[in-house]
Order: structure tokens, then C-alpha cells, then sequence
């Protein structure tokens, strides 16, 4: 059996007692800061996302438009307490979708100059 006191103190000491210090800019959840900037990329750029996501979301509008009528017929003193969040919630989220549909409008548009910038410098090459 091992001795208590060969232990470390603390998980951020060595055996030998030094403290660990970790490296600047390295994170113990680097994964996960790494999924998370695919993920925004992917929905940011990629179509496929973007579809796949806005289906999940308009699945989740229907069953909530449902919840949220079942609520206001049966329920209606919890709906006096809780439409006041409700309607801060979707506007909040109708905003969102607005600027991000903006945005991202404004980055296909770039994208298809940037394209077309391309391909007049090539063809202005070949020439």
C-alpha cells in the first residue's frame, strides 16, 4: 500500500512538488474551443449546415408553437407568468435570425465578387 504522504497535494503538483504551470495559450477543453470553431465555420460557410440546422430549428418552432397553444388554452394562469418571457425569447431569437440572415447574405455576396475577381484576373492571364 502507498503512502498518503507521497501523494501529491494538490493535482496541479508534480510528485517532486513543483507546480505544473501549463503552457500560455493551451487549454485543458482545447477540443472543445476546436469543435466549437468548426461548427460556427460550418454554419457560417457551409450550406449543407445551414439547412441541416434551420430544419432542426423549424422542428423545434412547430413543436414549440404547439406547447406554447396548448399552454395558452389550458394552463392560463402559468401563461400570464410565462408569456411575458415567451415573447422577450422569440423576439430575441427573431433578431438573431435576422442579423444572421444578413450576415449571411453579405458573405455569399463577397464570396461570388471575390469568385468573379478571380476568375476575370485568370482569364486576363491566359490572355
Amino acid at each position: 500500500m502507498t503512502n498518503p504522504a507521497d501523494k501529491p497535494r494538490h493535482r496541479l503538483h508534480r510528485s517532486n512538488g513543483a507546480a505544473f504551470v501549463r503552457p500560455t495559450g493551451v487549454t485543458r477543453h482545447a477540443w472543445i474551443v476546436a469543435l466549437l470553431r468548426k461548427f460556427v465555420h460550418d454554419f457560417e460557410e457551409d450550406a449543407a449546415t445551414q439547412i441541416a440546422i434551420h430544419k432542426w430549428f423549424l422542428r423545434f418552432w412547430l413543436i414549440n408553437f404547439i406547447a406554447v397553444t396548448l399552454v395558452f388554452f389550458l394552463a392560463q394562469g402559468i401563461w400570464l407568468r410565462l408569456s411575458v418571457f415567451y415573447l422577450v425569447a422569440i423576439s430575441l431569437y427573431a433578431n438573431f435570425a435576422t442579423d444572421y440572415d444578413a450576415l449571411s447574405a453579405s458573405q455569399a455576396s463577397l464570396h461570388a465578387s471575390e469568385a468573379r475577381d478571380a476568375a476575370q484576373h485568370s482569364d486576363t492571364e491566359t490572355a
